[in-house]
């Protein structure tokens, strides 16, 4: 049986968990807690050299990667389509896989360096560095104006890919709900002041959360709660 080792507060890893868990599929689920410094031990680092979660073995495969892990589960167990299409339509694949490496670049680039370096970095005893925070909250603004404007078609389309939900839709809200942690009275922005001017990113957000419960809310359950004076999101 495939093991995703992953932590319930990395973003990609609770994608990963809520595609696996929507969909049936037999895969155990590991925790290796990054802020135990788990992923830096050795019987970790003799798994995984790079000391990253998510990362999924299966037989003799040592896949780090969330992108190459979902794909690889939505082949292995024949997920419905509109996570990923099949191999045989090419230009549905090829749009599939831009999305996903646009949301690396773009959506996770942004969001996660605005995070880190105000909230997580001085969870884990390190420095934060404030000019990555801005660079960080530059990116991610670009990066919803990108959503709102080309993925979503001003609108017109549901969600990134079509009229049903993704893996690229998972990816980036699991990104972005990151910012929950954040405070705008301490930080500057948070998950709510970033969608209050963007009604498109909202309602989208609102729909990948309906269409993945109930394992998306279980999901967050453990950074809805350590986000301390930020309400769970109603469902």
């Amino acid at each position: 049986m495939p093991t995703l080792y992953l932590d319930y507060m990395s973003q990609p890893s609770r994608a990963c968990a809520i595609f696996i868990k929507l969909n049936h599929m037999p895969v155990d689920l590991s925790n290796v807690l990054i802020h135990k410094g788990e992923t830096r031990a050795d019987a970790f680092r003799k798994l995984n050299p790079l000391g990253k979660v998510p990362f999924l073995t299966d037989g003799e495969l040592a896949l780090p990667e969330s992108a190459a892990i979902l794909v690889y589960l939505a082949q292995k167990y024949g997920a419905p389509h509109h996570w990923y299409p099949p191999r045989k339509d090419s230009q549905a694949c090829a749009m599939a896989d831009a999305a996903l490496h646009w949301y690396h670049s773009n959506i996770r680039a942004g969001a996660a360096r605005l995070v880190f370096n105000t909230v997580i970095a001085k969870r884990l005893g390190k420095v934060p560095n404030p000019a990555y925070a801005e660079e960080g909250l530059t990116i991610l603004n670009f990066a919803l104006d990108q959503l709102e404007g080309y993925w979503l078609r001003g609108g017109t389309q549901s969600f990134m890919l079509g009229q049903q939900v993704s893996l690229a839709d998972l990816l980036c809200t699991c990104e972005l709900e990151q910012l929950c942690m954040m405070d705008k009275a301490k930080h500057g922005t948070d998950l709510q002041d970033q969608l209050s001017a963007r009604p498109i990113a909202k309602l989208w957000l609102d729909r990948v959360r309906g269409a993945a419960q109930p394992a998306y809310a279980d999901a967050h359950s453990l950074l809805w709660r350590a986000s301390g004076t930020i309400a769970r999101p109603k469902m």
